[in-house]
């Protein structure tokens, strides 16, 4: 069986969305899609992917992080992270958030008692797991980084950004 969708844009809550990076199947008809926006393909048998995108325009995100670190001379850092949750009061999520510290770090002193230490070592990131995250509310971490001593001249450490995983149950 042949299979026709027409396309213009993706739709959300009233808002267009703009896809970007767009790749599709290869039994799509391209040329089809560009002149007629429409994606036309007979599907081949069992399981396939028809379409991989990413948007990054007209997207409301769940979260919003903020990231401020102090250095406090050569071997101490303070970090201090908040997140806002901007969906529902109603709603809760599980997060996981990974921030990176720098190589040299020896230890990590939590001033927050959701932060788990991070087991890699070197230590390479710490490790704040928030089990029921509820909507609207900014839980902020707060540690201290201790550094190895550098002898050699100080190298700027560039700040790798922040990663950060959630699970919204239904």
């Amino acid at each position: 069986s042949f299979v026709s969708v027409s396309y213009n844009a993706i739709f959300c809550s009233g808002k267009t969305i703009k896809l970007d990076n767009v790749t599709f199947h290869q039994y799509v008809n391209l040329t089809r899609f560009k002149s007629e926006k429409t994606v036309s393909f007979v599907p081949p048998d069992g399981d396939f992917e028809l379409m991989k995108y990413c948007f990054t325009e007209g997207v409301s995100l769940p979260y919003q992080i903020l990231r401020t670190i102090k250095e406090l001379g050569q071997t101490l850092m303070q970090v201090n992270v908040k997140v806002k949750s901007v969906f529902g009061v109603k709603m809760f999520a599980l997060v996981v958030i990974r921030i990176p510290v720098p190589k040299q770090t020896v230890k990590q002193v939590s001033k927050s008692h959701q932060v788990e230490q991070s087991i890699m070592l070197p230590i390479d990131s710490l490790l704040w797991k928030i089990r029921k995250l509820p909507g609207q509310t900014k839980p902020t971490l707060s540690a201290d980084v201790e550094l190895i001593s550098m002898m050699a001249e100080k190298r700027s450490w560039m700040r790798p950004p922040i990663q950060m995983e959630f699970e919204v149950p239904k």
